[in-house]
């Protein structure tokens, strides 16, 4: 199928973030719980919760406390049949067969962001530090190793280098991680390890251009988008041997989330309402064969400022299915609802 159709999904998930699916099973989250379901949402059963303080859970019943409390998950990936990494506000755990274990070894409390945890082989998980940090403070690499309840600190950006870690991936040619850091000037970062994290290569640095926040792969180049807040924002193509990145395309504001389903990449525009953005809009595009774009649809901010979330479209994680789904948050007609995104 080459069209790639976008259905808005009934009232069966509503309130519902499906957050991991894969070969007919899905993960999906409501409120501080996970569920597991088959693809038609018929027949789900609770996996478990992340433990909260009872007010919380009482004001996120509002949405518009869930989303000052920003009361999501961030991640959940299934490690193995037993274990779900999971990170939850700015706290991180495992659910083993039900039960919460949290894990040790945070610096401080963190958010990271949406799918931007990075797994190896062995069941391993990296993530990179999310926080404000205006003074500028050193930031964390951790590493959380295979069965294990405690982090191992694998890098630390030394202080007045970078703001914060946006996120790292896993190549899936290759097994190599690369690194996106952000948000100022030279703290505006795209670098790689190909030793897990013994050292790490700057690819490139120095303004908005190497401002990301995800990235996607294919066997000759990597496609990011950037996240300018105050620059033109555009979609770049990477050379795997030169790493010389070239302009593919003009888009309509900063990009947080990507994803690429059956070999065709997607980008989600974000509505942040930032210098960068002339149209306060949350926008889907393609990648097509030839390195143009296709708008596939939009979506207007709704009326809460920034500091109640940008009008975001998260994107579900999934390993071989022709789909993924989308869910908004701060957005008209798709406040706290889900959309299918099909190949």
């Amino acid at each position: 199928m080459n069209k790639i159709n976008i259905i808005q999904l009934d009232n069966k998930i509503k309130s519902s973030f499906i957050e991991w699916h894969n070969n007919g099973k899905v993960i999906f989250s409501r409120g501080n719980k996970l569920y597991i379901s088959n693809d038609t949402f018929t027949k789900s059963t609770l996996i478990g919760q992340f433990p909260t303080h009872i007010v919380h859970k009482i004001l996120s019943k509002i949405s518009i406390f869930r989303r000052i409390l920003r009361y999501y998950f961030y991640n959940v990936y299934p490690i193995d049949e037993k274990r779900i990494f999971i990170t939850f506000r700015k706290n991180i755990g495992i659910l083993e067969n039900g039960i919460f274990f949290p894990i040790k070894g945070l610096i401080r409390p963190a958010r990271f962001l949406r799918n931007a945890c990075a797994y190896d082989s062995k069941g391993g998980v990296y993530f990179g530090e999310y926080i404000p940090n205006p003074d500028r403070d050193s930031i964390h690499i951790y590493y959380l190793p295979p069965k294990s309840y405690k982090l191992e600190i694998v890098h630390t950006f030394k202080k007045n280098t970078i703001r914060h870690v946006h996120g790292i991936y896993k190549d899936p040619y290759s097994s190599d991680f690369w690194v996106l850091t952000g948000d100022v000037k030279r703290e505006c970062k795209i670098l790689k390890t190909t030793n897990q994290f013994k050292s790490l290569q700057e690819i490139g640095s120095g303004n908005e251009n190497w401002r990301a926040v995800s990235i996607q792969f294919t066997k000759s180049n990597l496609y990011f988008a950037t996240d300018a807040e105050f620059n033109q924002n555009y979609i770049f193509k990477m050379n795997r041997k030169t790493f010389k990145i070239k302009s593919i395309a003009e888009i309509d504001g900063p990009v947080y989330y990507s994803t690429k389903i059956n070999n065709k990449i997607i980008f989600a525009v974000t509505a942040e309402g930032c210098p960068s953005q002339k149209e306060n809009k949350a926008v889907l595009w393609k990648l097509n064969k030839n390195d143009t774009i296709s708008k596939l649809k939009y979506y207007d901010k709704d009326i809460y400022p920034i500091q109640f979330m940008p009008g975001t479209i998260h994107l579900s994680n999934t390993i071989t299915d022709d789909y993924v789904y989308g869910y908004g948050i701060g957005l008209k007609g798709l406040n706290h609802k889900s959309i299918k995104i099909q190949c």
